[in-house]
């Protein structure tokens, strides 16, 4: 999914769809099977050299990828869509005393239980060495844009803010996640679980590791055949259940998180390794200056309010 909150960043997309041609193109590809440029052309009714000023388009604004691959006749162009969702936010219909939010690296975990492959880098190195996970302890573990690993979970603690007149009514997360394969394999699916305060809030059943190309923040000192950006994901929980990216993951809903206690939002991400699912991949997260989204994991937590008690300060 391409979440967008800022309009103007993504001009290249709006204009690139600016087009019944390039819609088209896109409808063809929808079913997420990949075509390759003979193919398109032919179906659009256009010459090969037409469709490709079209493709490049649709390609640099990052919507579709285009890969080469050796045929029986020779190396073709094969064309897919690399988002399934388009999330456009166009104005905030909540005023600012309605929620508030919070973001944590992604190295600003408390607890942690990885095993190899793993590793944490920043903008400049890798922290520690690779497949350590003793590195995961390391202070500068703080510092870290991108982590990963094929085996564990990570649990991050986010503070409660909520004041005894305030009123949860829904809990959004976002962050940029990819799956971990063991090695620079294309295909090789993970399936991620999510736990709010140690209740179960859905699983993302991630298809695997996107290096084809470089994420459009990871810096050019990164290694090619490591993941390179990941796709941004959209947990919600609210009264009537739990959603990832807007689809119904669960049916854990706010009541069921206490928030009421104000004690902290606890996060888990979970891909531990169980009988008879060993082929599970497992996950990379990618932060501020690295993938496609300049953040980190994000937190918006939307509240209503009784009168504020006289004297109560905010």
């Amino acid at each position: 999914m391409i979440y967008i909150t800022n309009l103007q960043d993504k001009l290249k997309l709006f204009e690139a769809l600016a087009s019944p041609v390039r819609l088209r193109i896109v409808e063809l590809l929808h079913n997420g099977d990949e075509m390759n440029i003979n193919e398109l052309a032919k179906s659009l009714n256009l010459t090969n050299s037409a469709l490709t000023m079209h493709i490049q388009k649709l390609s640099d604004c990052g919507l579709i990828r285009v890969r080469l691959a050796s045929m029986a006749r020779g190396t073709q162009k094969l064309c897919s869509l690399t988002e399934d969702k388009l999330l456009i936010e166009l104005v905030d219909k909540m005023s600012s005393e309605s929620f508030y939010e919070a973001e944590l690296n992604v190295g600003q975990y408390t607890e942690y239980s990885v095993n190899p492959t793993c590793g944490l880098a920043n903008m400049t190195q890798l922290t520690g060495e690779l497949d350590n996970p003793q590195a995961f302890s390391y202070p500068e573990r703080f510092t870290a844009c991108v982590l990963w690993f094929t085996d564990g979970r990570l649990t991050y603690r986010f503070p409660n803010r909520l004041l005894t007149y305030q009123h949860a009514k829904e809990l959004q997360l976002s962050f940029e996640i990819a799956g971990e394969a063991p090695g620079a394999v294309e295909n090789y699916p993970s399936d991620i679980s999510f736990y709010l305060n140690g209740i179960p809030a859905g699983v993302y059943h991630c298809p695997g590791e996107f290096f084809e190309r470089r994420g459009r923040y990871t810096p050019d000192w990164w290694f090619t055949n490591f993941g390179q950006y990941g796709r941004i994901k959209i947990l919600t929980i609210n009264q009537e259940g739990t959603f990832l990216d807007g689809m119904r993951t669960g049916d854990t809903t706010l009541d069921d998180l206490h928030l009421e206690r104000h004690e902290d939002i606890v996060f888990t991400l979970d891909c531990r390794k169980e009988k008879g699912l060993e082929e599970n991949g497992g996950i990379t997260l990618f932060g501020k200056g690295f993938g496609d989204y300049d953040q980190g994991i994000k937190l918006r937590l939307v509240y209503t309010q009784d009168n504020k008690p006289r004297g109560e300060l905010v």
